[in-house]
């Protein structure tokens, strides 16, 4: 299959889906990419505290915005997430 052929095939299959389909998608992977992250700040800060793993984890999501960075260094202290749906991962703390 061409890659135009491939393309097609993709536009056609999220045209059905429709923009709440693909919203859902986004927010499906966006949460997977969360979840990897996360996964791997608890795997190498076992001690960390549930806030602390929310701001490293953003911390990585966001590394190349030298602006989000430095707001996430200066929340330390407070709850960037509250009750997170994230914490469903089976994630082995250390």
């Amino acid at each position: 299959m061409s890659s135009s052929l491939v393309e097609e095939a993709y536009f056609e299959a999220w045209g059905k889906a429709g923009g709440p389909g693909r919203v859902r998608r986004a927010f499906s992977l966006s949460k997977s990419v969360w979840r990897v992250l996360e996964c791997q700040v608890r795997n190498n800060h076992a001690g960390a505290s549930d806030a602390d793993v929310a701001r490293l984890t953003a911390s990585r999501l966001y590394f190349s915005n030298p602006g989000t960075r430095q707001l996430l260094e200066g929340v330390r202290d407070e709850s960037m997430i509250g009750d997170s749906d994230f914490q469903e991962m089976n994630c082995k703390r250390k």
